[in-house]
């Protein structure tokens, strides 16, 4: 950062658009992963509901 009196404003304008910018971009990743480990383990309760196919005996010809 600089140091000088006239630049300041410039300087903490640029760091807090920087700092919300950093934490939107982690807020919406974590979002996006709780999504998807949602739909993985939806996936996986419709798997295990229901019920395996049973096989089908060919007829002995």
């Amino acid at each position: 950062m600089s140091t000088d009196p006239e630049n300041k404003r410039n300087v903490t304008l640029t760091w807090r658009s920087s700092m919300f910018a950093t934490i939107a971009t982690w807020t919406v990743a974590a979002l996006g992963m709780a999504v998807l480990l949602v739909m993985a383990f939806g996936a996986l309760a419709i798997d295990f509901d229901t019920p395996p196919m049973r096989r089908r005996r060919k007829p002995a010809e």
